[in-house]
């Protein structure tokens, strides 16, 4: 079982859609990089796992909970 799992975020800043429909799991042991040019999401995306922000739709489980 994936010890993180991201299925279909989506998340949207004064009308600007930031991030559509993004998943991933990461198992126990794996590692991830979040790559990509300035303003594409990669900040918001962290800020979304750790609850400084809540997406607008889709869902987030850490070990199975929602978070």
């Amino acid at each position: 079982m994936p010890i993180l799992e991201v299925e279909h975020i989506c998340k949207s800043f004064e009308g600007t859609e930031v991030l559509k429909d993004i998943s991933f799991h990461v198992k126990a042991g794996e590692m991830l990089g979040i790559v990509g040019k300035s303003g594409a999401g990669k900040s918001t995306l962290v800020n979304l796992i750790s609850r400084l922000y809540d997406a607008e739709s889709g869902d987030i489980q850490l070990d199975g909970h929602d978070i």
